[in-house]
């Protein structure tokens, strides 16, 4: 009796062409037992029906393949951002999302860099404009949220976001603290 191989082909499993790239390079480095193990983790994963947005689908994608390579690794069963950094109740639920399949050491990251975002959004001082004329002046050190050091006009600085704006900043400052 012969035992047949049959080639594996991610364009069976995944249609999304984007999706099946970042997957691609997440299997390229891999060899062996590990590229096999990781294989049948995104056979698994495609014939779940999973749905869902880009990001998500890719984050999901990525600790399949990273927990088959990886057996010891340890999920956090419940991760959450540090509720005493974040009290803004919908980003932490934003973040929380983020962080899911996380491990400790992941959740630290996470925390860590929400921490340094918030530090630095409190190191933000405002000067009033003279009598009601002209822009209101912003000094800061510059970081990662605004590039721009020193005094500048607050149209031009990165910390003067919306709501909408700062939940974006956060999520993507965690999704690359967390990425496996």
């Amino acid at each position: 009796m012969t035992e047949t191989v049959k080639k594996f082909r991610l364009s069976e499993f995944v249609k999304d062409g984007y999706l099946a790239d970042v997957i691609k390079a997440r299997l390229a480095p891999l060899e062996g037992a590990a590229l096999e193990r990781a294989r049948e983790a995104v056979e698994d994963l495609a014939a779940s029906g999973m749905q869902g947005e880009f990001q998500r689908l890719a984050r999901r994608y990525c600790l399949a393949i990273a927990e088959a390579v990886d057996p010891k690794r340890k999920p956090v069963t419940n991760p959450r951002i540090d509720r005493t950094i974040m009290k803004n109740k919908h980003v932490a639920a934003l973040l929380d999302r983020e962080l899911e399949g996380a491990t400790a050491e992941e959740v630290a990251r996470a925390n860590a860099v929400v921490r340094r975002i918030v530090d630095g959004a409190k190191g933000v001082e405002i000067i009033k404009a003279d009598q009601g004329e002209g822009e209101r002046q912003v000094v800061h050190e510059a970081s990662p949220v605004c590039k721009l050091p020193d005094e500048h006009p607050s149209s031009r600085c990165g910390f003067m976001k919306t709501v909408e704006g700062w939940s974006e900043v956060y999520v993507l400052a965690v999704r690359a603290a967390v990425e496996v």
